[in-house]
C-alpha cells in the first residue's frame, strides 16, 4: 500500500523541480544475506518433541484454540546467497523506484550503526554533511529566486 501511495498519490502532488534532491544513504561494503533457505523439519529429534509439549502446555492452555506449536519447515538465515549491503538491506534495494531527483551516498557502516558517529563505527558525520550541504544549496537557490519558503510551505504540498 505504501509503495502504491508513493507511486500514485505522492507523485501527482510533488513537482520534482521544487524540492531538493532526495538523499539516499546506503552501505555497499558488508555481505548481506538476501536469500533465506528452507528445508523440511525432521520430526525425529527428541528435544524438539519435548519443546513442543512444553509450548503446548505453557502457551496453549485454551482447548478451543488449536495452534500448531511447531512449523514443519526450518529456515536458515545465515547460509543463503550474499550480496553487497549493510548487513540488513541489499544495496540495490535501498533506493526507491520514484521518478525524483536523488543523490546516492555510499556509507561504510552496518545498518544499526549508520546513525552513530564515526568513532562508534557509524557514518553520522557523513550523513549530516550531506544534509547540511543540501540545505545550504536549497536556501541559496530559494533566495536567488526571491522566494523564502519556510518549513510549513515545504511539507504542505496540497
Amino acid at each position: 500500500e505504501a509503495k502504491k501511495w508513493r507511486q500514485n498519490v505522492l507523485m501527482e502532488k510533488v513537482d520534482k523541480n521544487v524540492l531538493p534532491n532526495l538523499i539516499i544513504c546506503a552501505t555497499d561494503s558488508i555481505p548481506t544475506v538476501n536469500q533465506i533457505l528452507r528445508r523440511k523439519r525432521k520430526p525425529n529429534d527428541i528435544d524438539d518433541k519435548k519443546a513442543s509439549r512444553v509450548m503446548k502446555i505453557r502457551y496453549y492452555d485454551d482447548p478451543e484454540v488449536q495452534h500448531s506449536t511447531q512449523s514443519s519447515w526450518e529456515y536458515d538465515y545465515i547460509n543463503g546467497r550474499r550480496v553487497p549491503g549493510d548487513g540488513r538491506i541489499d544495496f540495490d534495494k535501498a533506493f526507491p523506484e520514484l521518478d525524483l531527483n536523488m543523490k546516492k551516498v555510499r556509507l561504510g557502516s552496518l545498518h544499526a550503526k549508520q546513525m552513530c558517529w564515526e568513532d562508534n563505527g557509524g557514518d553520522w558525520g557523513k550523513i549530516w554533511n550531506e544534509v547540511r550541504t543540501q540545505l545550504q544549496e536549497y536556501q541559496a537557490d530559494d533566495i536567488a529566486k526571491g522566494q523564502n519558503l519556510g518549513f510549513e510551505e515545504l511539507i504542505n504540498l496540497n
